[in-house]
């Protein structure tokens, strides 16, 4: 009977053995599963910050280039206007002369 207690004992030891040993490998696996995960999110959250620096730098061109087309519309509707006044006056003179 001791010995068959013993027997069981060993028995229990060696699957209390086993079952610690997948333990260990589920929690390892777990872990290493966690840990690609975080990595692939950083590297995802980098991708992001990077897009969007460039978004931001292609909309401060935009922006530039847009300003720059404005103050040049606005030169040139100014220049036209002025020429457009001169040329009135220009036209009242040769009216008078003709007169």
């Amino acid at each position: 009977m001791v010995l068959d207690l013993k027997v069981q004992l060993a028995a229990v030891q060696v699957e209390m053995k086993e079952n610690l040993t997948s333990l260990r490998s589920k929690i390892e696996m777990t872990s290493q599963s966690f840990i690609a995960d975080r990595d692939l999110k950083s590297k995802n959250m980098k991708f992001y910050e990077e897009e969007m620096r460039k978004l931001r730098q292609t909309i401060e061109a935009k922006d530039t280039e847009i300003a720059l087309i404005q103050d040049n519309s606005d030169k040139k509707k100014q220049f036209y206007e002025d020429e457009v006044g001169r040329l009135n006056e220009k036209n009242g003179t040769l009216r008078k002369e003709i007169e």
